[in-house]
């Protein structure tokens, strides 16, 4: 017999903000929550908040290198990537845990770290236990669209599933495939450590969801820092040496 819930989630991003807005409501449920990764969402484990956190070493950065315009004498002796990096990687670590202990302690709330798959219309084999629920939260998040380019099997690359936690030493030079706001904000902290970057974006202009005077204004001013190539496609990748 399944096990039954109120609400099934899957995910622990947005899905939670849901589940405790019922349960501070007063809603006296039971929740199956299931996360087949780290706790927290995308937001917090790969997205805005460590994004957020590489930037505003970024803009350190420039202001030290561009107070000079305000008479200000000041050089940066060295800078230290693999310490910039595992700072931001052990601050999703933790938050994500202490996330995860708070899920587990919850009186309404199982946790299921696992795949979730639908065996039923409400039912769900959770790593070869069935749980059943009245209601389903499908707050799944995304995954980065790598492009299925002819070599993309034969070298290494980044997405931002793995950027901030394998990353640790800096390249010399970096190609970012995709002119939106992640690939923009990742090439703008590598360019600002001191890689030699080159965006290259197939529409247009860069951010192309926002308005164009705003892509056309952050194009021209983040060109000073790094390549910036729109109506490029990338076709095929292939290594150059070692």
């Amino acid at each position: 017999m399944p096990k039954h819930y109120d609400v099934i989630a899957f995910g622990t991003g947005s899905a939670m903000n849901i589940v405790s807005a019922l349960i501070e409501g007063g809603a006296r449920m039971r929740f199956a929550v299931i996360e087949n990764s780290m706790v927290g969402g995308i937001c917090l484990t790969r997205g805005c908040i460590p994004t957020k956190m590489l930037l505003e070493v970024a803009k350190n950065i420039r202001r030290i290198r561009e107070s000079g315009k305000l008479g200000i004498r000041a050089s940066i002796e060295s800078v230290d990537f693999a310490g910039v990096m595992e700072r931001v990687w052990r601050r999703i670590y933790l938050e994500s845990k202490e996330i995860e202990h708070s899920l587990k302690r919850h009186p309404l709330i199982d946790l299921y770290q696992v795949d979730g798959t639908f065996v039923g219309d409400y039912t769900v084999d959770v790593g070869g236990r069935e749980i059943e629920g009245d209601k389903v939260l499908l707050c799944t998040g995304s995954r980065p669209a790598v492009p299925r380019v002819p070599g993309i099997d034969e070298v290494e690359y980044y997405t931002n599933d793995n950027f901030f936690r394998d990353l640790r030493e800096l390249p010399r030079r970096t190609v970012v495939v995709g002119g939106g706001f992640v690939g923009i904000e990742l090439g703008f902290f590598l360019a600002m450590m001191g890689s030699q970057v080159t965006i290259l974006q197939r529409r247009s202009r860069i951010l192309p969801d926002e308005e164009p005077e705003i892509s056309e204004r952050l194009q021209e001013d983040l060109s000073r820092y790094m390549e910036i190539r729109t109506n490029h496609e990338v076709v095929e990748l292939r290594r150059s040496g070692e």
